[in-house]
């Protein structure tokens, strides 16, 4: 989220334009697969990507309901404030 913010306010400051915008993106997101699809294997013993073990889990086998139920407001009454918390510190 915060790469998210940092890069649409370059855009719109125009000392960033789409091309580049998009290019690092690309970069990025293949660097940070580099990364973490070895190192979740290594540690899973098999090959995976968490991140598309999630999506796939919660929307395509439809089972996102076993992650438990919380009201609406848990996400900023709860969690987000106690990761929140770390940046007092």
């Amino acid at each position: 989220l915060l790469l998210f913010t940092v890069g649409l306010t370059l855009l719109l400051q125009r000392r960033l334009n789409i091309v580049e915008a998009i290019s690092i993106g690309i970069v990025t997101g293949v660097a940070s697969l580099l990364v973490t699809v070895p190192l979740d294997t290594l540690l899973w013993s098999r090959l995976i990507w968490p991140e598309f073990e999630v999506w796939w889990f919660n929307t395509v086998d439809n089972r996102s309901g076993e992650w438990g139920r919380m009201v609406w407001h848990w996400y900023f009454s709860r969690a987000l404030t106690k990761g929140m918390m770390t940046t007092t510190l």
